[in-house]
């Protein structure tokens, strides 16, 4: 049965009123910028000092690397140009925090959504890595925009949209290193947004990831961890369709082990430097701890695998205490769940308690200098600090200095679209933010990626 394209309009906004305000006469050259040289003056191309800031920016660029390389030809589908400018305008208006430019960039948002919905309705143009590529770019926005939208409703849509798109594209699209790029980005939206609303990995989705792993190397850093995160997620569904056992706890617990391993191997690829036990005045430490790393991005990675493993330790841990035996479960029953606990504890070769440390001792370095950080920089770090307040294994200190970060946070950045102009209550609204991952640049094999 052929899939009917129709199926993958991502919404229906109507746009017949916006009017194109761009004229692609010509390929455009990808202007040279420095983040540091960003000024704004009366007579300012704003679309295009965004579109430079977005090219020239792998902290801006995420997972969109491929972009520069491939502009020349994604140029000429009129659908992509509206797409950059809405994500490049967003991401410049927190840079410059304007909240101004984000009106320019929801004019071109709306422009986008028509015409990729239109390229959509074509079975041709459906198939094709612009169309894929302008689908990626609407989750972005979304991405960029959740904390203005309290939802992200808008974004999940989009990523069923782009699940709906891999199907159709069929096994044709990993014959191409671009192709195969495409569908890394969207399997890492698919895994973020099963995440951020407790959905199983779509069965559709897992077949086709099956055949990528048998016809590419999965051992590379990012592969690894996104077949953790479908285990991870895959082991929260089950848990809570069918209730705990031991097979569960045996199995949280060997994802541990596999997380440990990935972040021993991080520690080759991405190391960091001890800066010593300080104080500053202004970024106050913990335990007088402070890491420095090699980019902000990389240091923020950090952090997502060590709340990833602090995670699968959390659930590690409930599943073993709802396993306890009863007087009524004796014998057979009592010995398996005691032998799976002890397997449990003695395997675990992360110390927890050190773990929280080092997330926390990595916060001088990114908060150093507040009003250079990036968009996802910022929501990763309130999204680690969140967790850390919340977890049950962090000790007292840990839990006020994590708390006393985020009154920091919300005392010096200030902008529409994120949280900090709202008071603590909403702070726990932060650990659902598994959106900011998708703005997030990858670990490669070859190079961190440098701020």
């Amino acid at each position: 049965m052929k899939s009917n394209p129709r199926e993958h309009r991502i919404c229906h906004t109507a746009a017949s009123q916006i009017e194109p305000s761009y004229d692609s006469q010509g390929p455009t050259t990808i202007p040279q910028l420095f983040e540091g040289w960003i000024t704004v003056a009366p007579s300012t191309d704003i679309e295009g000092l965004a579109f430079g800031f977005f090219m020239n920016s792998s902290a801006s660029l995420g997972l969109f690397s491929y972009l520069p390389t491939h502009w020349e030809i994604f140029e000429a589908r009129d659908t992509l140009n509206p797409c950059v400018k809405a994500v490049s305008l967003a991401l410049l208006c927190f840079k410059l925090k304007q909240p101004g430019i984000l009106r320019l960039a929801k004019k071109y948002y709306i422009k986008a959504l028509a015409d990729t919905n239109k390229a959509l309705s074509s079975p041709e143009e459906a198939k094709l890595d612009s169309t894929l590529v302008s689908v990626l770019l609407l989750s972005a926005f979304e991405a960029a925009m959740f904390w203005e939208h309290r939802s992200s409703a808008a974004w999940t849509a989009h990523v069923q949209g782009s699940t709906l798109l891999l199907q159709l594209r069929g096994r044709q699209q990993i014959q191409t290193s671009l192709g195969r790029l495409l569908f890394e980005q969207a399997s890492a939206n698919i895994r973020i947004t099963c995440l951020q609303n407790s959905l199983p990995i779509p069965s559709n989705f897992t077949l086709l990831h099956e055949l990528v792993v048998a016809n590419s190397d999965h051992c590379n850093l990012s592969g690894r961890l996104g077949l953790l995160w479908d285990r991870f997620i895959s082991l929260k569904t089950v848990s809570g369709i069918n209730g705990e056992d031991t097979d569960s706890l045996i199995a949280w617990n060997e994802l541990g082990e596999e997380v440990d391993d990935l972040l021993h191997k991080v520690q080759l690829l991405a190391p960091y430097d001890t800066a010593g036990t300080i104080d500053s005045p202004k970024i106050p430490t913990h335990k007088g701890m402070a890491r420095r790393y090699s980019s902000h991005t990389v240091a923020c990675q950090w952090n997502v695998l060590r709340m990833f493993r602090l995670s699968v330790q959390e659930a590690t841990t409930s599943v073993s205490r709802s396993l306890c035996p009863t007087k009524s479960e004796r014998g057979r029953t009592a010995e398996l769940i005691h032998g799976a606990q002890k397997l449990a504890h003695r395997t675990q070769t992360t110390d927890i308690g050190v773990l929280i440390d080092e997330v926390l001792a990595t916060m001088p370095f990114l908060l150093a200098n507040l009003k250079t950080l990036s968009l996802h920089s910022v929501r990763s770090i309130m999204w680690s600090l969140v967790g850390i307040s919340r977890s049950v294994f962090s000790e007292e200190p840990a839990r006020i200095h994590s708390i006393a970060l985020l009154r920091l946070l919300q005392a010096q950045i200030r902008l529409p679209n994120i949280p900090f102009t709202a008071g603590e209550t909403e702070w726990p609204l932060v650990t659902h933010d598994w959106l900011h991952m998708s703005l997030m640049p990858d670990f490669t094999a070859d190079s961190p990626p440098q701020d």
